[in-house]
C-alpha cells in the first residue's frame, strides 16, 4: 500500500510541475491549502532503512496500528522494544 501511495504522489507531482497540493494547519487550527515542491518521496520503511544506514545502528522496523479511537498503550510499545 505504501509503495502504491508513493507512485500516486510522484505521478501527481509530475503532472503539476513537481508540486503537490496539500493542506497545513496554522497555530489557530485553521487548515490552509498550499503547493509543496516535491523532490523525492520515501515510504516509512525507506526512511527507516536510510536512517539505519546513516547511524549504523541495530534497529528494528515494526509497524504498529494506531488509530484515534484506539492508540497503543506505552507498555505495548516498550514491550515490543525489549523483545
Amino acid at each position: 500500500m505504501e509503495s502504491r501511495l508513493k507512485q500516486d504522489v510522484l505521478a501527481e507531482a509530475d503532472e503539476n510541475n513537481h508540486k503537490l497540493y496539500t493542506h497545513e494547519e496554522n497555530e489557530s487550527m485553521e487548515v490552509n491549502p498550499i503547493w509543496c515542491d516535491i523532490n523525492s518521496v520515501q515510504t516509512p520503511r525507506e526512511m527507516f532503512t536510510e536512517l539505519q544506514a546513516r547511524v549504523n545502528a541495530d534497529l528494528i522496523y515494526e509497524r504498529l496500528p494506531i488509530t484515534t479511537e484506539q492508540p497503543p498503550e506505552i507498555k505495548v510499545i516498550l514491550t515490543r522494544q525489549s523483545t
